[in-house]
């Protein structure tokens, strides 16, 4: 599971220079202001262009690229709402890396607090980025018809929800509740039981997070992992 990490940890790993920093923004964005040492990896490249998530050995290619290897802990970190940065934080834990950590703290306050910034870009040295996937970090379409479906929760706006489409027997919870105040990525999980209650899901259920993309899905399945739940991202819809 990737962790989150607070800013005072992410300083320290950063002054150690021991460490893979992945910055999953826009190029345009990165170009403003960054992590010190942080590689640009741009989320759309881990997509096809439908907006689904690379097959497996696809996926390898950009990570390589960004120099992530075994031999350094990987840190995402993000801006604005999380998204791109929960998802890319899921998919190296899909393909296996061991140690994933993702900044609690979005950049814009990570640089309103005075942390070390750079707008000097980072050129990576190319590796071969090692798979170890691990299926039981995903969900499958197949699974839905099995004789004890899991519990789908539908990350999307309740306006998309209502208008464009839903699997079978969803419920709707949309990824904004999640999200933390004053540039923190997750909220306060203190009510998240009861909210999961409020439509059907048990501490015993196996949970299934999805939106369009999956990025949305992803921040829906980082704040379910860290309270506790058996959660996985259905990545790619038909």
């Amino acid at each position: 599971m990737a962790t989150l990490a607070n800013p005072i940890w992410v300083k320290y790993w950063l002054e150690q220079n021991d460490i893979h920093i992945l910055d999953p923004r826009p190029p345009e964005d990165y170009a403003r202001g960054h992590l010190p040492g942080s590689v640009n990896l741009p989320l759309e490249r881990l997509l096809d262009d439908r907006g689904q998530l690379l097959p497996d050995e696809a996926l390898a290619v950009p990570f390589g690229e960004a120099g992530v290897d075994e031999s350094k802990r990987s840190l995402v970190y993000d801006g604005v709402d999380g998204r791109r940065g929960a998802f890319m934080s899921w998919v190296l834990e899909y393909l296996g890396r061991g140690e994933v950590s993702l900044c609690a703290l979005l950049y814009e306050g990570w640089a309103e607090q005075g942390y070390p910034t750079s707008t000097r870009p980072e050129t990576p040295t190319p590796c071969e980025f090692n798979l170890n996937v691990n299926p039981n970090k995903r969900a499958f379409l197949d699974e839905l018809d099995s004789p004890n479906p899991p519990k789908l929760i539908d990350l999307r706006s309740p306006e998309e929800f209502n208008s464009s489409g839903r699997l079978p027997d969803a419920s709707n919870l949309p990824w904004t509740e999640y999200l933390g105040e004053d540039y923190s990525l997750l909220r306060p999980d203190n009510d998240l039981a009861s909210r999961l209650r409020n439509i059907g899901v048990g501490r015993m259920d196996k949970v299934v997070t999805y939106s369009t993309t999956g990025a949305r899905a992803a921040i829906g399945y980082l704040a379910l992992k860290r309270a506790g739940y058996d959660v996985h991202i259905l990545p790619n819809l038909p």
